[in-house]
This record gives C-alpha cells, structure tokens and sequence, in this order.
C-alpha cells in the first residue's frame, strides 16, 4: 500500500496519510471519517490553528480546521511528516500545548 495523499501545511511541511494508516487506524477507530479525506486535507492545507502536541511536543503537532456548519472541527494529529490520526470533534482540545499557528 502507498500514500493516499500529501498536502502542504502552511508551515511548509509536506504531509502524508499512508492507504494502510487510513484504512487501518483513521477509518477503523472513527468510523464517520471514511468519506471525509477531503476534510482531512483542508485541515492540513489550511488550518485555523496549529498546536504543539501536549504529550509529544518535539514530535508531533496537532492542527485543527475551522468549524463546520454542522458545528465540528477537524482534528488532524500529525508526527514528523506523517498523519498519525484524524477525527470530528465539537471544541479546539484535547492533549495540545503550546499554539504554533494561527490563521489570521
């Protein structure tokens, strides 16, 4: 299995998701991502924040998008260059740090 997409974060960074990641983690543990890589994207690509995991502040970074009409947010938790796991969730926490970005 290869890579099911790569996006650039506005930090530069190139991200990817493996077929094996979402399939295996993502889609097995948060059901209601399957049809959702295109939020999961978005929230990489152009996130309203980005913070420092709280847990793995050197590794990993957890970014957030804006909230939806139906009220959520994504959460996309990412380690070094990868996506470790993406999921819908009402508010902005949940193990984050310090703040790395924000979009004005």
């Amino acid at each position: 299995m290869g890579n099911l997409f790569t996006a650039t974060s506005p930090l530069g960074q190139i991200i990817t998701c493996s077929e094996h990641r979402w399939e295996n983690h993502i889609v097995a543990g948060h059901p209601s991502m399957r049809n959702k890589i295109n939020l999961v994207i978005d929230a990489i690509e152009n996130p309203s924040s980005i913070w420092e995991s709280k847990t793995h502040p050197e590794t990993r970074d957890v970014y957030f998008s804006h909230k939806s009409s139906d009220g959520a947010y994504t959460k996309v938790v990412i380690e070094g260059e990868s996506v470790v796991s993406a999921w819908r969730q009402p508010e902005v926490k949940g193990n984050i740090g310090e703040l790395k970005y924000v979009k004005v």
